[in-house]
C-alpha cells in the first residue's frame, strides 16, 4: 500500500494489530482507507494474543513522524476484559486529520485507567455512527484534543472497571477531559 490508497478488508475474524505507519498517511484529497468489504463483517479480535497488543487498532502519530489523512470504515476491534493494563481497541494518538466512521469497539480490560475508542492528543478526528460497549472505564475518550466530533455514536456502559480507591469510582460513556 501507499498513502492514499485503500484496503479492503474481507469477512472474519483477524487476530493481528491494525497499526499503519506514517509512510502510509493520506492527503487532504486523497485518506488513506482501510474499510471492511460488509459493514461489521470484519473483527479484529486482539484478546487472545500473547503479549498483548497496546491496542488493537492504534493509529499512533508519537514517534513524531505523525500519522494523518487515515481513515477507518465498518469494522469491529475488540480487545480482552481479562487483560491487564491499558490494551484498549481503538487508540488514535498523537495524529490527526483521522476519520473514524461506522466501527465498533469492545471488551477493553475489565480494570485500570482504559477506555474503549481512545482519542489523545489528536486533532481533526471524525467518529461517526460508531458503537462501544463492554469493560473499560471510558467507552468514548477525547483526552488532550482539538477540534473532535462525536456523531451519532452509541455506548452502552456493561460493566464498571476496578480501578484503585484513589482514582474513585467514576466511569462514563462519553468523556473529555482538558479538550
Amino acid at each position: 500500500m501507499h498513502g492514499g490508497d485503500t484496503l479492503i478488508v474481507g469477512n472474519g475474524t483477524y487476530t493481528q494489530e491494525v497499526r499503519p505507519p506514517a509512510s502510509l498517511s493520506g492527503s487532504s484529497g486523497a485518506y488513506t482507507t482501510i474499510q471492511a468489504e460488509n459493514t461489521w463483517g470484519a473483527t479484529v479480535d486482539g484478546s487472545t494474543v500473547t503479549p498483548a497488543y497496546n491496542s488493537t487498532l492504534e493509529l499512533d502519530g508519537g514517534n513524531g513522524t505523525g500519522i494523518s489523512y487515515v481513515q477507518v470504515i465498518g469494522m469491529k476491534f475488540a480487545s480482552g476484559p481479562n487483560l491487564t493494563g491499558g490494551q484498549e481497541p481503538v487508540l488514535v494518538y498523537m495524529s490527526n486529520h483521522i476519520k473514524l466512521i461506522k466501527i465498533a469497539g469492545y471488551n477493553a480490560p475489565c480494570n485500570g485507567n482504559t477506555g474503549v475508542i481512545d482519542v489523545t492528543m489528536s486533532s481533526y478526528v471524525l467518529v461517526e455512527d460508531s458503537h462501544a460497549w463492554g469493560c473499560g472505564r471510558y467507552k468514548f475518550l477525547v483526552y488532550e484534543d482539538q477540534n473532535i466530533i462525536l456523531r451519532h455514536d452509541v455506548a452502552r456502559h456493561d460493566n464498571a472497571a476496578t480501578l484503585p480507591d484513589t482514582w474513585g469510582r467514576q466511569c462514563a460513556q462519553f468523556t473529555m477531559y482538558d479538550s
